[in-house]
C-alpha cells in the first residue's frame, strides 16, 4: 500500500489513510477478478456479461446488465467533479472485455497514469494519484473503453 504514498494528490485534503483505502478497494477489486477467471476455468465457462456492484449499499431501482449495446457502464458522478472530470469508480457492468480492464488493469497503470500527467498537464493542474481522475485514464486514454455513463441510484 506504501509504493502509493508518493502519488497522494497534491493539493488536496487526502492522507495517506484516503491513499491506503483506495488501494485497498483496488486489491478487492482485483481478487474478486481473479475469484470470477477462476470459476470460469473450473468450469470451462467464459460469462459475456460481467456486473462487479458494491454489496455495502443498497441500489434504489433494478440494475439490467443484459442490454448488449451497453459494453460498459459507470454510474454518474454525485457531484460535479473539477480538474478533468473524473469518472465514478464504485461499480461496473458490461462487456467481459471491458469488466477486465476496470476490474484488473488498476496496479498496472498507476505508474503509466502519473507519467502521462506529465506530460498532458502542466505542473499546477496535476492530481497525482486520484481515483476518478485515474478511473478516466484507465478508461478512456489507456482502455479506449466505449462508456456508457447512466444514473443508478444508491443509498
Amino acid at each position: 500500500v506504501e509504493t502509493f504514498h508518493p502519488y497522494i494528490p497534491i493539493p488536496s485534503r487526502w492522507k495517506t489513510r484516503d491513499m491506503d483505502n483506495m488501494i485497498r478497494q483496488w486489491h478487492s477489486i482485483d481478487k474478486v477478478w481473479n475469484l470470477m477467471t477462476q470459476f470460469e476455468s473450473r468450469r470451462s465457462i467464459e460469462f459475456d456479461r460481467v456486473a462487479i456492484l458494491r454489496l455495502d449499499v443498497i441500489y434504489t431501482h433494478p440494475i439490467r446488465i443484459d442490454d448488449r449495446d451497453e459494453l460498459a457502464v459507470i454510474p454518474t458522478m454525485a457531484f460535479v467533479p473539477g480538474n478533468w472530470n473524473g469518472l465514478n469508480d464504485r461499480l461496473f457492468y458490461g462487456s467481459r472485455r471491458f469488466a477486465e480492464i476496470w476490474a484488473s488493469h488498476r496496479f498496472d497503470n498507476a505508474e503509466g497514469y502519473i507519467q502521462w500527467q506529465k506530460w498532458a498537464f502542466p505542473t499546477s493542474k496535476r492530481r497525482g494519484l486520484q481515483s476518478e481522475g485515474f478511473m478516466r485514464y484507465l478508461l478512456t486514454i489507456h482502455g479506449r473503453v466505449p462508456l456508457t455513463i447512466k444514473p443508478i441510484c444508491i443509498k
